[in-house]
């Protein structure tokens, strides 16, 4: 046995947040986040009666002007930013950070997507750790509208686009049940192929425990619980699931190595647990085994060949068997029980796989196991769990893999090996990046022009706009354009439809019914944008609330609790009669266009000059692709003050990296608020193929 000294002295600290992002106040009153500070030796171990200071501080909100009526605090009654706290008995100082509580729907400085955000910081020893907190008082999806032009005269289009941000503090991955199984047999005290070797560097159980205490670390972020089972010749359910994190990681600091492998009970002992004591409602549930060979207690994990029932049945430790394994009792009624004399294969020699009851007693034994519950993969799998099995620098034998890709890759699970430390740990994150699935709504969005606010009275506006359905000009971006993306990502914009967008739909015959426009959205994820535009002619003048109230957003979370949000009232648009009622406002936008040339630089660079006659305003400048697809992207927007005629030259780049390989034209948009949108004239297009050579040409 080896025993390592070290200083008992405090050495460092850690902040965490649960949760992170969570409603404001006003949405839940008794919301709060446990702000905990573990402060540590150089061992791990927590250290007591450390004096941790608290502070806090808060952000801009967004957007600056929406009301509050309490600010964040670290008390529920009064505003304190300030406080310290002595570390426990398990080195742990917490508090709790009340989030901020914005003014109801009835307020004039409210607003139904406002956010906010503070920063908490623990100062102990002279040292600083923060940790970022977000509050929102909208759960799953906000709204942002915008009319270009704001302002048109009767006859003129304006483009109407919506945006619903995936963004809401109920957005967060789903729940996590994981059970993890560590092997301890006696090969995991090796630190070489064969043996231990003092000087080659830590034994397989040391790395196998730094890797699943790194990976319940990724755990504490969210809603999630974690367990652990250990094996050698027998198996030990060390914990239940749990929320307790620091109790998972002691129990894991204390496992030691000796003994056999008895594989198949530690995985029956796992998917027990998580099917008695996981949570139901979408929660992802998962078994993640480690082990450093070939089973040899109980045998098959697949419940292949011959099950024996009995306990005078036992098991050598020897060797793998592939054709027999231990019937478990928990598990009655699955498969066909007989009993009758076997012979025993096996039993002789130095490797007999089987210590087996007198010559001429009888056993039960069932041949049928493998079709039923008594199979892992298939117990796993019809509660719901997905299997993932890790081997460690040995790697077992073909027979042992091949079970071991039936069970993962049969329950959406896999099987990896990992010939070193740093490969499993990468793979424990691999894992825990897999298992957070984000939670999404399925949604549906219907904007109705029937009645609006025009000149403050709600009136019949049925024959005051009418529909445009257009391919993009170059003076839009569609009508009616649908797309979907994140940061990096276009996707499939809805369940009608099949291709990646932006695409391009004809809402005309839907328009006509009933001047609605309804989109079918499906899942809106966190991070993701659903957006739209269309164009509509204005055909009476008058200062028009968009949209309507009877324009919303109705949406349904992975637990099928349906909710909806208004899009009344939005934004705002003015129709005049004539142009001798307009702001003249003018651009002009002149393009410099990349000129023909062949590199293997992804970056094209794109440039332009903008002149502008009029009052100050703001100016906006978008630079944008079209592909094949018939629909502009933006892909770089800016906004700069100008106090009046202005005229100046501006740049950026297009990276082709971005997009998949095909054709594209780029084109620059400016407008500013009171004046119809400009767009240059179109360069490109420009060929980005497969290899990474961009080829422009010139029509």
């Amino acid at each position: 046995m080896t025993v390592q000294f070290y200083s008992a002295n405090a050495t460092t600290h850690n902040i965490l947040a649960n949760p992170q992002m969570m409603p404001s106040r006003d949405v839940k009153p008794d919301i709060y986040s446990e702000i905990s500070v573990k402060v540590v030796d150089e061992g791990g171990n927590g250290v007591s009666n450390q004096t941790v200071y608290f502070s806090l501080s808060t952000k801009p909100y967004d957007p600056i002007t929406v009301g509050r009526i309490r600010e964040p605090s670290f008390s529920n009654t009064s505003i304190l930013t300030s406080t310290s706290v002595l570390t426990g008995p398990d080195g742990l100082a917490k508090v709790r950070f009340y989030p901020s509580e914005f003014v109801g729907p009835t307020n004039a400085s409210y607003d139904q997507s406002a956010t906010g955000s503070s920063t908490i910081i623990a100062q102990w020893n002279g040292l600083t750790k923060s940790v970022d907190v977000t509050f929102k008082n909208y759960a799953y999806l906000s709204a942002v509208l915008t009319v270009t032009p704001p302002q048109v005269v009767v006859g003129q289009p304006v483009d109407v686009n919506l945006k619903l941000n995936g963004d809401g503090w109920n957005l967060v991955p789903k729940p996590i049940d994981v059970m993890l199984i560590i092997d301890r047999s006696g090969s995991m005290l090796w630190n070489t192929p064969t043996q231990y070797v003092s000087g080659e560097g830590p034994r397989r159980i040391d790395s196998a425990k730094a890797a699943a205490t790194t990976f319940v670390e990724s755990m504490r972020s969210g809603n999630n619980q974690v367990g652990l089972v250990s094996f050698a010749s027998s198996t030990t359910l060390d914990r239940s699931l749990t929320n307790d994190f620091d109790l998972v990681e002691s129990d894991i600091s204390h496992l030691s190595a000796t003994g056999a492998t008895q594989m198949r009970r530690a995985l029956y002992e796992a998917i027990t647990d998580v099917d008695q004591n996981g949570r139901g409602g979408g929660t992802v549930k998962a078994v993640i085994l480690l082990t450093d060979g070939d089973w040899n207690y109980d045998q098959s994990i697949l419940a292949q060949g011959r099950g024996f029932h009995d306990s005078k049945t036992t098991w050598s430790g020897n060797d793998a068997s592939f054709s027999m394994y231990q019937y478990y009792t928990e598990l009655a009624g699955e498969g066909t029980l007989q009993s009758g004399h076997v012979d025993y294969p096996g039993v002789s020699g130095t490797t007999q796989i089987l210590v087996h009851p007198s010559s001429g007693v009888n056993v039960n034994y069932c041949d049928d196991g493998q079709f039923t519950n008594q199979n892992m993969s298939i117990y796993a799998g019809e509660n719901g769990i997905r299997i993932y099995a890790l081997s460690f620098v040995n790697e077992p034998s073909t027979d042992v893999k091949n079970a071991l890709n039936i069970l993962t890759n049969s329950t959406g699970g896999y099987y990896k090996h990992a010939p070193d430390a740093n490969t499993l740990n990468a793979l424990y994150n691999e894992i825990a990046l897999e298992l957070s699935e984000d939670a999404g709504v399925n949604t549906t969005a219907q904007t109705d022009f029937g009645t609006l606010t025009v000149n403050d009275q709600l009136i019949d506006t049925s024959s005051m706009f009418q529909y445009m359905g257009y391919v993009a000009d170059g003076t839009g971006p569609g009508s009616t354009m649908v797309d979907k993306y994140n940061k990096t990502t276009h996707f499939i914009p809805g369940p009608d439809f099949n291709q990646i967008g932006p695409l391009i739909v004809d809402q005309t015959t839907e328009w006509n019914a009933n001047k609605k426009l309804n989109f079918n959205i499906g899942l809106i994820k966190r991070g993701e944008t659903w957006e739209t535009n269309f164009r509509l002619k204005a055909l009476k003048d008058g200062t028009f609330m968009l949209f309507s109230p009877g324009s919303k957003v109705d949406f349904t979370d992975y637990l099928g609790n349906p909710s909806s949000m208004s899009l009344n009232n939005l934004s705002f648009l003015t129709v005049v009669k004539d142009n001798n009622s307009l702001v003249i406002q003018n651009i002009l936008v002149d393009p410099t266009c990349p000129i023909n040339i062949e590199s293997k630089d992804p970056l094209l660079p794109i440039k332009w000059h903008t002149t502008y006659t009029g009052p100050n305003t703001t100016i906006t400048e978008e630079a944008r692709y079209m592909s094949e697809s018939g629909a502009w992207v933006m892909f770089y927007s800016d906004s700069y003050d100008v106090l009046s005629d202005d005229s100046r030259d501006r740049s950026t780049t297009f990276d082709m990296r971005r997009v998949a390989p095909g054709l594209y034209s780029l084109n620059i948009k400016a407008y500013t608020t009171g004046s119809k949108a400009t767009s240059s004239p179109t360069c490109g297009p420009y060929l980005y193929n497969t290899t990474g050579m961009t080829f422009i040409r010139l029509n």
